[in-house]
């Protein structure tokens, strides 16, 4: 198996893998929140991070705002490399 086809395979598993988390997610409020059972959310201490965000596709208050702090500081990041 090439490199390419190794890379294309582990792609497609943390996809799979997002997927199904997704699946989980339970709405409260109005919001996708993250759920490990599809019944309640996950821990407090899970929440305000952007891997849950990412990852987990949580949609909570805390998880929405660490992502868009993260993504104005990868933004601006980029923007001063130029």
């Amino acid at each position: 198996m090439t490199w390419a086809q190794e890379r294309r395979k582990a792609n497609n598993r943390a996809r799979e893998s997002r997927q199904r988390r997704a699946e989980l997610r339970v709405l409260i409020d109005g919001r996708w929140v993250a759920s490990a059972d599809g019944i309640t959310p996950l821990p407090p201490d899970r929440h305000g991070l952007p891997g849950t965000y990412s990852n987990w596709m949580c949609r909570c208050a805390p998880c929405t705002t660490v992502a868009t702090a993260y993504m104005k500081e990868y933004a601006q990041k980029q923007k001063d490399k130029r």
